[in-house]
């Protein structure tokens, strides 16, 4: 199958002067780019084609939406051109969307590396090692600054990187390059079992063509045994980066001492529009919660890709507030609260509902500034529990003779009326 871009200019001129009700709107390019998917899916390249045109038509003329959606229309594209190899169009449009993605705030150097990955594997199909080999050592190079040396991310760059190497004749290059492939996909699971078959087999030739051919014919069987039904299965490259989309520490967190980690759940649009949120697991604190949760919200992120297509997935998140560890909290003095018949100090063991709050020191070791945290739904009972805290006594903690905090929290278990 053969698709010319520009044979479907004349029918997108015509969409457009007819009046193409896409412009502005997100939820025509989320339709036309899901109709891509679904017609890639099919193997329908030409209805596929059309479909991802229209949407980058509207994402490049909404020059107030979001590039993201331009950077994603672009490697969509480029993927089709790439299918039915049209590899100088495909070129293009990754070269493009790199463009766009660079610009892209806050800059994402694993989605960057990913399109890197896709324009290495063209310039390896129309047989350019050089443009291959450059292209491939700068994706490298970004994944390993960003996940580490043993990243199964690396897999696909390596393999191409090795391949490179292999069709300069440079040997003694590709050996180790191949090979550090082979262990990082063996000590951990590999991205698709397609990838690490052709690894040996790419491994496999480079022992033939230096005479290894014990070493060739073993690799060749281990590429053998892999089962073809596995080879055919398809995973999402997961690149989402939130680690600069930062809410600000809340001044009445910092005042309290407050820390913890927060984990959450979120469902990613194919645009990277945050849809939804779930906490999977609180800091401990609201106050720290809920700042994340509205920042994340307002966070906009490259989507997961399979087969260059975007994805509608969930991701998990964590993320810590750390004020520092080895500050000490004030000590509460033995039997200084007031005698109660309704409350008892939870342990750290207890985990019964427990009313939880939040207080400051003063010098004379008195509670004041008092705060409701967890309560009993009780709101006379979680009076009653802040009385009781504000009649005890807290001895501060000091290292060196400077104060370590003057900040700390407690849990007081009831007892249950008419129990």
């Amino acid at each position: 199958m053969i698709i010319k871009r520009v044979s479907l200019l004349g029918f997108l001129f015509l969409s457009l002067c007819g009046g193409l009700a896409y412009a502005d709107n997100s939820d025509d390019w989320k339709t036309l780019t899901n109709q891509s998917t679904a017609f890639s899916e099919k193997k329908q390249y030409g209805e596929a084609f059309k479909s991802s045109s229209q949407a980058l038509a509207i994402a490049e003329q909404d020059l107030a939406g979001p590039p993201i959606r331009t950077a994603v229309s672009l490697i969509q594209l480029g993927r089709i051109q790439e299918t039915v190899e049209h590899f100088a169009d495909a070129e293009m449009d990754y070269l493009k969307a790199l463009t766009v993605q660079a610009k892209i705030l806050p800059v994402n150097q694993r989605n960057i590396a990913e399109n890197l990955i896709y324009l290495a594997r063209i310039y390896d199909l129309q047989g350019k090692p050089t443009d291959a080999e450059r292209v491939s050592r700068d994706a490298i190079q970004l994944l390993e600054k960003s996940g580490g040396r043993e990243d199964t991310r690396l897999l696909p760059p390596l393999h191409l990187l090795g391949r490179a190497y292999l069709a300069q004749k440079k040997y003694d290059a590709a050996n180790p390059v191949l090979t550090r492939a082979i262990a990082i996909s063996e000590k951990n699971q590999p991205v698709t079992a397609i990838e690490l078959k052709g690894l040996q087999n790419t491994l496999a030739d480079l022992y033939r063509k230096i005479g290894k051919e014990t070493e060739a014919t073993n690799m060749e069987q281990r590429a053998a045994a892999i089962p073809v039904g596995d080879s055919k299965k398809s995973i999402a490259f997961s690149n989402m980066d939130f680690s600069r989309c930062h809410p600000e520490w809340p001044r009445e967190a910092l005042r309290y001492g407050l820390q913890g980690k927060i984990q959450l759940k979120l469902l990613v649009d194919v645009d990277g529009q945050i849809m939804a949120t779930e906490v999977v697991k609180s800091s401990g604190w609201k106050i720290l919660d809920l700042p994340v949760i509205d920042t994340i919200k307002q966070c906009r992120v490259m989507p997961a890709m399979r087969d260059g297509n975007p994805l509608q997935t969930w991701a998990k998140i964590n993320y810590m507030w750390k004020i520092d560890d080895n500050v000490s909290a004030p000590e509460l003095v033995k039997d200084s609260c007031a005698p109660s018949d309704s409350f008892k100090i939870a342990s750290a063991s207890d985990a019964q509902p427990a009313i939880r709050l939040r207080f400051l020191v003063n010098a004379e070791g008195t509670p004041f500034g008092i705060k409701l945290e967890d309560s009993s739904n009780d709101p006379d009972l979680d009076q009653a529990a802040m009385a009781l805290l504000a009649s005890c006594k807290y001895k501060l903690s000091t290292a060196q003779g400077k104060l370590d905090s003057n900040a700390g929290n407690i849990r007081f278990l009831w007892e249950k009326k008419g129990g």
